[in-house]
């Protein structure tokens, strides 16, 4: 989902629901085909270990595509991570570097902290000029 909840100023910033639920469902059917193979006598152990790290890549990949948001509430932003939860002011940006390529990657740069989104959040280019323009930031280059 993109943006949305914007009652009171609060808005959140996720990648899209799509992602999670392919990556679920890819991750479903890697471990359909390791019960295949545990139905067979004398598969190599390299290949349970390929479809076990299927399986996990896939699973950790839902859960950081299920999890992660940027929460903007008034002057404050709450970044919820794979595995960490970080609450931050725009006072508190130094910076927001943007790395293009196939995937952009926008890294916020805090005291002692780095977090970061990517071109996979529906509203990525909304979310950065958000940031730059509430921290007092440079303006990106187009």
């Amino acid at each position: 989902m993109d943006a949305r909840g914007h009652e009171n100023g609060r808005q959140v910033f996720r990648p899209s629901r799509i992602l999670a639920t392919l990556t679920a469902v890819s991750g479903l059917l890697w471990l359909g085909v390791f019960v295949y193979l545990c139905t067979f006598r004398g598969v190599p152990l390299h290949l349970f270990a390929s479809v076990v790290f299927f399986v996990a890549l896939f699973a950790v990949a839902t859960v950081y595509y299920g999890r992660s948001a940027i929460v903007v509430e008034g002057s404050q932003l709450t970044y919820r991570g794979m595995v960490r939860t970080l609450q931050f002011g725009f006072q508190d940006i130094r910076k927001l570097d943007v790395l293009p390529s196939l995937i952009t990657v926008y890294a916020i740069r805090l005291p002692g902290r780095l977090v970061h989104f990517t071109s996979l959040f529906p509203q990525h280019r909304r979310l950065a000029q958000l940031l730059v323009e509430q921290a007092g930031l440079a303006p990106l280059r187009a």
